[in-house]
């Protein structure tokens, strides 16, 4: 689906799709969606493994169906320049069918599209044989950071205080429950069955793991968008060049949790 809306020969951020995409967060969710993760974790937490690249020829499949999706299949727009203009601002302006984005989207730049047309759903599985599941959220919203200090009784007395913080805002859940009942449910959606969508997003989420230990540069989470930004390499080739440097931050996730690191292969 896609049309020429102001004629200008070319299509471009003023014409009309089926799919429109940014190529920055919304690439990483595919490694979850397609059972690819980052790390895997037992639930007992007796072991850990680095498993993104355990099937290099899955990964570089994974990446070639993302390339074939995002930037050769007809009818689908990626904007590379979102200070221009954004996917969600095209949903809005009704120039898309489907769009990817993020859960806060809604309060940030819908304005003119009715509430009760638009809906939100879940990434596509790896195959249809595919048993584990796990679709990728991204809020984009703000953290709050402690300073490190040396004084050992100030230490302390922060600890105690963001413990006590983190238990209001995620153990007994009265902080982000109430904002989510508050703000999000009863201020930006009108239909409940967007209010279920977002409950049910919330209470089955957990956290991943890889993305919430290795960030920063060497965040493997990053290497898609590395390689879709015309580097004209595949996963394997990343992976080879950045394997000396992913060691040891690696190494030392394992040694937070007590466990013994071999190294990457």
């Amino acid at each position: 689906v896609k049309k020429d809306v102001n004629d200008n020969g070319r299509y471009d951020k003023e014409d009309l799709f089926g799919f429109v995409s940014s190529p920055n967060n919304s690439y990483n969710q595919y490694l979850e969606s397609f059972d690819n993760p980052i790390f895997t974790v037992e639930e007992t937490g007796d072991s850990l493994e680095f498993s993104l690249m355990k099937s290099k020829s899955k990964v570089n499949k994974i990446f070639n169906n993302i390339l074939e999706l995002h930037q050769r299949t007809e009818g689908v727009y990626s904007i590379w320049e979102l200070e221009y203009n954004r996917p969600e601002t095209m949903f809005d302006n009704s120039q898309a069918m489907f769009i990817n984005s993020f859960v806060g989207a809604p309060a940030l730049y819908f304005e003119n599209i009715d509430a009760n047309s638009w809906g939100i759903c879940p990434y596509p599985k790896y195959s249809s044989q595919q048993t584990n599941y796990m679709t990728g959220v991204t809020a984009s919203c703000s953290t709050i950071v402690v300073p490190k200090i040396n004084n050992v009784e100030k230490l302390e007395k922060i600890g105690v205080i963001t413990e006590s913080l983190t238990r209001m805002s995620h153990g007994d859940r009265s902080v982000t429950g109430a904002f989510y009942d508050e703000v999000l449910i009863s201020k930006y959606f009108t239909d409940e069955k967007e209010a279920q969508m977002l409950r049910l997003i919330m209470d089955s989420r957990v956290f991943n793991f890889g993305n919430t230990y290795l960030i920063g540069a060497n965040s493997p989470n990053f290497w898609i968008q590395e390689v879709l930004y015309g580097t004209n390499k595949s996963m394997s080739d990343v992976y080879d060049s950045k394997k000396s440097d992913l060691e040891e931050p690696i190494r030392k996730i394992y040694e937070a949790f007590g466990l013994e690191f071999a190294g990457l292969e």
